[in-house]
């Protein structure tokens, strides 16, 4: 009787020490991180199929674009942090500073891509969109 009391409190133990782990390994595959700029710009490459010129000019954009969107999201997180009242608000506010990051940074890739390209480009961007849009809707069947 002993014996399995002591398994018990063992087995115990052990679930309480590696359940956290095994949850932040779900919650991780369950995260999709940002592709990083240098990802980005080989996978612009060859969806759009850009010469070394076009890229050395999209380069510096989604550069300036990242950081503009990086320091925004920061400025916003700090925020909301210190005014939990008017978070939806403020996320509004994000998106719309978000949409009009993307609208500049598009007006400078149209300048850059050619026509296909650029036509190409935001067929891919609507499907991101689309994408973006079912993974946050819950299922509603």
């Amino acid at each position: 009787m002993k014996t399995i009391i002591k398994s018990l409190l063992l087995l115990s133990v052990v679930l309480l020490l590696t359940a956290p782990v095994l949850f932040a390994q779900k919650r991780a595959k369950n995260q999709k991180q940002q592709p990083s700029l240098v990802e980005r710009l080989e996978q612009l490459k060859t969806d759009l199929v850009l010469t070394d010129d076009q890229i050395e000019k999209v380069k510096p954009l989604l550069e300036a674009n990242r950081e503009r969107n990086t320091s925004s999201r920061d400025q916003l997180r700090s925020e909301l942090k210190s005014d939990r009242q008017n978070r939806r608000a403020m996320m509004g506010e994000m998106r719309k500073a978000t949409a009009e990051s993307q609208k500049k940074l598009n007006a400078s890739l149209k300048e850059i891509l050619t026509n296909e390209q650029f036509e190409k480009l935001q067929t891919i961007q609507k499907k991101h969109r689309e994408e973006m849009m079912n993974k946050n809707r819950p299922n509603r069947n």
